[in-house]
């Protein structure tokens, strides 16, 4: 299942969405289900640059089927470069409440109790990547 919605053809500084956290039984390691955000760059004659960022079971990466938060960095259009998380040099964690990475432990419940993250990404200067645990509904 996708949701999407797109805007183009102006400079924008920042995004924010509310996801909805489930923990989807995932069977097999290389498979992986998410809810996300993304922010792309996509300059003709450039490569494509992402940014996303949300919540993911992926026993492959994390070796469980913990819905976990994730954030997510590429500058050639996912050819050779870009990783999950710290991984690797591309994100700096400068927050000691949010870790990266860390499993989500409210998840939502068919027909019962339903758990949100707000997710925002804002730019000053730099791209500066916020992620806020916000409301439970």
């Amino acid at each position: 299942m996708h949701a999407l919605g797109y805007l183009l053809g102006k400079q924008y500084h920042g995004i924010k969405a509310t996801v909805n956290v489930w923990a989807p039984n995932i069977a097999h390691n290389d498979d992986f289900s998410n809810s996300q955000i993304w922010v792309i760059s996509d300059v003709p004659n450039h490569d494509l640059n992402v940014i996303e960022a949300g919540w993911m079971v992926y026993p492959g990466l994390f070796g469980d089927n913990s819905p976990r938060l994730f954030i997510y960095w590429t500058n050639d259009g996912f050819q050779k470069s870009g990783c999950y998380n710290l991984l690797c040099s591309g994100f700096v964690q400068t927050s000691n409440q949010i870790s990266v990475g860390a499993a989500i432990a409210e998840i939502s419940t068919y027909s019962s109790s339903q758990f949100n993250i707000d997710l925002m990404m804002y730019k000053v200067n730099i791209l500066i990547f916020l992620v806020h645990w916000l409301s439970r509904c």
